[in-house]
């Protein structure tokens, strides 16, 4: 895979049916979509050669493959859509020193090494580039 036109081109890729991936890849012009309405299948669906792609978040990535035993060596990231955050939110009435013991704890486990740790347990890639050299954007 070397394009976004390698993706357009490949038989089969799959999605959550009726998913924010599907609506997504639709509105980008994708229409070679296998809407998934059991996403327990997709992986081993990818294994079986019954998809040629199947989009994923390498957390949920991460559980299929203990769940199914599939070895993850048998499959191989080809392109990052992007990446997001976690995120705590507050009430904008929460008292500021709640928040600020919250960040000091947050930074705590960051500088520690645990946060990266517990992130890695579940799976969570931090290098989300795309292999690609261009980018995702509608019409393409």
């Amino acid at each position: 895979m070397r394009s976004l036109d390698d993706i357009r081109n490949v038989p089969a890729i799959g999605v959550q049916a009726g998913g924010a991936d599907e609506i997504a890849l639709r509105q980008y012009g994708m229409v070679n979509l296998e809407p998934l309405h059991n996403p327990e299948v997709g992986l081993q669906m990818l294994a079986a050669g019954r998809i040629d792609l199947l989009v994923s978040s390498d957390i949920e990535l991460h559980r299929q493959l203990a769940d199914t035993g599939i070895a993850s060596s048998l499959i191989r990231r080809v392109y990052s859509f992007g990446s997001s955050g976690l995120y705590l939110a507050f009430s904008r009435d929460t008292d500021q020193r709640v928040v600020t013991i919250w960040q000091s704890a947050l930074d705590a486990v960051v500088a520690s090494g645990q946060f990266a740790r517990i992130m890695a347990q579940y799976g969570a890639v931090s290098d989300q580039t795309t292999p690609f050299s261009v980018g995702l954007a509608p019409g393409q």
